[in-house]
């Protein structure tokens, strides 16, 4: 292992949500075990940074200019400056391969299946794929990318998920459903409600969804819901940074999305005893034993059929919640996680000396 273990996150984060605070609760760990850190943000709010700084750890904020070139120049500078030592470059963009110093190692994470979708990323992937030292996933649909570009293997680590400190319970009188997310296109808030009204939940006095999050289609979600005489049966709220406000109350997490990664929410949610309903996106399947924490469909119609069966079913609702419980607790625990990381590093740093 270098003197001096320096690990580079270079991130194109956009808030602190589920990705962000797994990046920044890995950086503490790996910070407690030596390793000296820097974040590194080209896009967002800067509330990671602040998020960093207050840790102890260095950073390095990116977002001072829009123009590619300038981006281009400041990527290249801060790797420069971490090819002194064995630099761990995790949750990359595109335009930190190009850059890849002598002598450092580089590490691709991957966090949803459509970046290789665009005609511009699938440019620069086939250009630069062959520089990476190692490509990471929290998920494991890959086949498509590992043989487009000849890559023998990708290392599955999942998201790690705090231990909870609240759990769910059954309220009788009613029955609360929560899309969690961005409000964007790719994750079908308008479907899901063109589909509650399609399945007459209008009449279903104890059921409600609720959305949480921020985004470009909010107006839109919100005439949506008011034309349709939504309004008492579906409240849209902003997201909760809080864990505990965030899903206080809910009976049900539900994830709509087109595609993701590793949808946080339903872990998170599971390992409070909420059960969750997915399509069969990203990393949900490891997250959702079908039947036993919860439920992976095929539709979103399959979706709100179950909301409905576990809205008046207490026995059922109770089986799923305490699944739930113990099966994310055991599988996706900091300490395993970020133990797997810390095994990867090192034996990456052994090769690389």
């Amino acid at each position: 292992m270098a003197k001096d273990k320096s690990i580079l996150y270079l991130t194109t984060t956009s808030s602190m949500a589920g990705a962000e605070w797994n990046i920044l609760n890995l950086a503490s760990y790996m910070k407690a075990q030596g390793f000296r850190i820097t974040i590194a943000a080209l896009t967002g709010n800067g509330e990671l940074l602040k998020q960093a700084q207050a840790h102890g750890m260095g950073t390095a904020d990116l977002r001072v200019n829009k123009l590619l070139p300038f981006r281009l120049y400041g990527i290249r500078r801060l790797m420069k400056a971490h090819a002194i030592t064995h630099s761990f470059l995790f949750h990359t963009n595109i335009p930190s391969r190009i850059f890849k110093p002598k002598d450092s190692v580089l590490i691709n994470s991957f966090r949803s299946t459509d970046h290789w979708k665009k005609p511009v990323h699938y440019f620069l992937e086939r250009r630069t794929a062959s520089r990476c030292d190692l490509f990471t996933a929290n998920f494991d649909k890959l086949s498509e990318f590992k043989v487009r570009h000849n890559i023998l293997d990708i290392k599955y680590i999942p998201n790690a998920i705090d231990p909870a400190s609240s759990n769910a319970a059954w309220i009788a009188d009613h029955f609360d459903a929560a899309l969690i997310g961005r409000f964007h296109r790719v994750k079908n808030h308008i479907k899901l409600l063109d589909e509650f009204l399609a399945h007459g939940l209008l009449k279903k006095e104890n059921f409600r969804l609720i959305f949480y999050g921020r985004g470009p289609l909010e107006k839109v979600i919100r005439r949506k819901i008011a034309a349709s005489g939504l309004v008492e049966k579906v409240i849209m709220r902003p997201f909760e940074h809080s864990k505990d406000k965030l899903y206080s109350g809910l009976c049900a997490v539900i994830c709509t999305s087109e595609y993701e990664g590793f949808p946080n929410t339903l872990a998170e949610a599971s390992i409070r005893g909420i059960p969750v309903a997915s399509l069969p996106v990203g990393a949900a399947g490891r997250i959702i034993e079908d039947g036993v924490n919860g439920y992976l469909e095929p539709s979103i119609n399959g979706i709100l059929d179950r909301l409905l069966e576990m809205s008046s079913n207490e026995d059922m609702w109770k089986k799923l919640s305490q699944a739930g419980k113990e099966m994310i607790g055991s599988r996706f625990s900091p300490r395993k996680v970020h133990e797997e990381y810390l095994n990867l590093y090192r034996q990456l740093s052994g090769n690389a000396s």
